[in-house]
């Protein structure tokens, strides 16, 4: 993921919108599987969060996957409920949007 892709994904954890860096692509685009780069995605990581027991899993997975990127200045964790309700309100619509064309490159690719 990018910078800011990460820091889209600690707003996540705050329970927060992170409109400084919207539109972050949370999806790959449909040419992903040109690519060998299968890299995570802001979309991706969120539906990963959205079924975890506590923010400091989420914290935790993310200091683990990119150790270099900084935790925001001021951080601090929502709690579950809030990053479920955030995940739902503001970046499931947008999964959704991404997600049809993708799942429609899996069908063409695969034959059907």
């Amino acid at each position: 993921m990018s910078p800011e892709q990460v820091q889209f994904c600690y707003a996540i954890a705050q329970g927060k919108p992170y409109s400084e860096h919207l539109p972050v692509q949370l999806l790959p685009k449909n040419d992903v599987f040109k690519n060998a780069d299968f890299r995570f995605y802001p979309g991706i990581f969120a539906l990963w969060a959205y079924q975890q027991t506590s923010a400091h899993i989420i914290i935790k997975k993310l200091q683990q996957l990119y150790p270099n990127e900084p935790i925001p200045k001021d951080f601090k964790a929502a709690s579950i409920q809030e990053i479920r309700d955030y995940i739902k309100e503001h970046i499931f619509p947008q999964v959704k949007n991404s997600l049809f064309p993708l799942l429609q490159n899996f069908a063409s690719l695969a034959g059907a």
